[in-house]
């Protein structure tokens, strides 16, 4: 495998990246090795494919980077892995790590900030993540686990925490069941407007509701049975608080479209003695607009007698994390530990210059 690529990260902190934290795929490949610059072992060649007798002779902990789906990494994609922190009031254990896609070289990390974050899958719109929860629960990520607590970006406590999380859901996935998790409003989820079900579970400050899936939100209840949804097409939305003075009391959760991923159309099957009920303008999923079943919006009253138990607290959960400090990757330098020695240049000994550059040309704060 003469073109396989793998990588070494010395830091996974946007404000601590140095020139040599960039990665190049020249060449399709299905999958990456991941190791720790720092750990503690001989070199191996960054082109050569790492054997088992080379893993367990050097015994170096390594991770995998996939793009999950079967999908391979593609030719040519180059960039930074990096840690992602959500910049609103949402619980320490929703950071991730994703990949920010800067493809010239020599890597100039001005362009961090103006650059985009590698898609998993271009038609859900989303960043290609990999979640504290399951960094913290799978043995296979020791490597991000080193360079996290290497760096400040987490503590063993609140990996303690992420790992309980991380490992629910790895069990409720195990059985085939798969929903998004929502820790904050405003985070952008996929929605398939066509989709029979809709399903989110939600992140608190302690604990991860698993939540039952919901009928499609924008189906109607017709005697005991249920509509399709009257639109067909994806789109990126966000949950947001509806704030209206007469809900004064009450917890209500509304919908925002935030992109819309394919063209919204009427679906076929449903039933057209009921197209009325969506037949004004307003109906139809726009961007930028708030949801509506009809004229009336979306709206989930966390409050409301008859709400399920398990949604209620998973909703609720949203409302309580606005109460949470911001979450946000400190874009300021990293400040001198007690114990460590600093070079003239104020970088800590032992450092390249290459590094301590690196970690002065990124001061800015991330998408």
């Amino acid at each position: 495998m003469e073109d396989y690529v793998q990588h070494a990260i010395r830091s996974l902190h946007p404000a601590f990246l140095s020139h040599a934290d960039w990665v190049h795929f020249p060449a399709l490949q299905d999958y990456c090795h991941v190791w720790d610059a720092y750990a503690s072992s001989s070199s191996l060649s960054s082109s050569t494919y790492p054997s088992s007798n080379d893993r367990k002779h050097h015994n170096r902990p390594f991770a995998v980077f996939r793009l999950g789906n079967g999908k391979p990494i593609p030719a040519g994609l180059a960039g930074y892995f990096y840690y992602y922190a959500p910049g609103g009031p949402v619980p320490p254990t929703a950071g991730e790590i994703r990949f920010r896609v800067i493809p010239r070289g020599p890597p100039n990390l001005h362009l961090f900030n103006q650059s985009q974050n590698l898609l998993s899958d271009s038609e859900r719109g989303l960043p290609w993540h990999l979640p504290l929860t399951t960094i913290a629960a799978r043995d296979s990520y020791q490597v991000y686990r080193e360079v996290l607590l290497r760096d400040g970006l987490v503590s063993p406590e609140l990996l303690a925490r992420a790992a309980e999380m991380g490992r629910e859901v790895l069990g409720e996935r195990s059985g085939g069941r798969k929903a998004q998790v929502v820790h904050g409003f405003r985070q952008p989820w996929f929605i398939d407007f066509g989709s029979k079900v809709h399903w989110w579970w939600f992140m608190g400050a302690d604990k991860l509701h698993t939540t039952p899936p919901m009928p499609n939100i924008l189906s109607w209840k017709v005697g005991q049975d249920r509509t399709p949804s009257p639109w067909l097409g994806t789109a990126l939305c966000s949950f947001f608080p509806d704030a209206h003075p007469r809900l004064r009391g009450h917890r209500v959760v509304k919908i925002k479209v935030v992109k819309l991923l394919s063209p919204i159309t009427p679906n076929p099957e449903f039933p057209e003695e009921l197209r009325y009920l969506v037949s004004a303008p307003e109906a139809e999923p726009r961007e930028g607009a708030f949801l509506r079943r009809g004229q009336p919006l979306w709206q989930m009253d966390v409050d409301r007698e008859g709400v399920e138990k398990g949604r209620r607290e998973g909703f609720g959960a949203l409302f309580a994390n606005l109460g949470l400090p911001p979450l946000r990757t400190d874009k300021a330098l990293r400040q001198k530990v007690p114990g460590e020695e600093l070079t003239s240049q104020g970088g800590l000994k032992g450092q390249s210059s290459e590094d301590r550059e690196g970690r002065r040309t990124l001061r800015s704060l991330v998408r």
